[in-house]
């Protein structure tokens, strides 16, 4: 994938916001972050010079060229103030993770026939992860699910669509259980395939149809973890983590 230089200015790697425990340094995890971003289509917002600011896209990463390919905007005058621009700071949020990177290096390009902009993969990133926030959607090749029962005695299994410490969504593929809003679900189990079972207590946050036009299609559920310990919280970062590292693992 060819790329052709127009303009060129010294790079210069920059702690951001002195938050250095949440900061990446390993090229390779940065460049892996970014492939995410790609992949997600997450809006950037770019801020420079005199509290300028503008929105694009991360579009792909090349790595035998050490480069990240964002998306060149329509406003040809905006574009160049940006490029002639000193230091720029990048901002995004991506599934409940703030990020954040800069450069002192701006290049006009082009890629796939296209005008972009061309930064160096960034010396560092601040990929601040709030626990509580960050959800993953569980993978098919690694289903999860919990059962809840029923004042009748019976039980119901449902999917687990994501999960995030701080709670879950299931999916109620052909509307079992009739729930409101601030119902609390006791004594339900958790499954989480190679990682365990244990008992959590569920606050029905949000209930939604799956397709509002189609009923049949079932329902989504949202649900917060109820006082759950330390040690089933730490089941489920573990949980994640998994995930993480087969989603990483599918991408490369």
């Amino acid at each position: 994938m060819a790329m052709t230089e127009e303009k060129t200015k010294t790079q210069r790697g920059d702690n951001i916001e002195n938050l250095d425990q949440y900061m990446l340094h390993g090229k390779s995890e940065i460049m892996q972050r970014f492939k995410q971003l790609a992949k997600g289509k997450s809006m950037v917002t770019a801020h420079y010079e005199n509290g300028s600011t503008m929105n694009t896209l991360v579009i792909d990463v090349i790595r035998d060229m050490d480069l990240v390919v964002l998306d060149y905007g329509v406003d040809e005058k905006q574009m160049q103030q940006l490029l002639q621009s000193g230091r720029v700071i990048f901002k995004s949020q991506f599934e409940g993770v703030t990020v954040q990177f800069s450069t002192n290096s701006l290049t006009k390009a082009k890629f796939q026939n296209e005008a972009v902009i061309a930064i160096p993969i960034p010396a560092s990133m601040l990929w601040l992860q709030r626990r509580q926030a960050y959800r993953v959607k569980v993978p098919r090749g690694m289903p999860s699910s919990c059962e809840i029962p029923l004042k009748d005695g019976r039980s119901i299994r449902l999917g687990v669509f994501d999960i995030s410490v701080g709670g879950i969504s299931l999916s109620d593929d052909t509307s079992q259980i009739e729930v409101e809003n601030g119902q609390v679900l006791e004594n339900c189990t958790l499954d989480l395939p190679g990682h365990g079972k244990f008992v959590v207590h569920l606050d029905i946050r949000a209930h939604f149809p799956v397709n509002k036009h189609k009923p049949a299609a079932g329902q989504r559920l949202g649900c917060s973890f109820r006082n759950i310990g330390m040690t089933d919280g730490a089941i489920i970062q573990r949980y994640i983590h998994s995930i993480e590292t087969l989603r990483k693992r599918t991408e490369d």
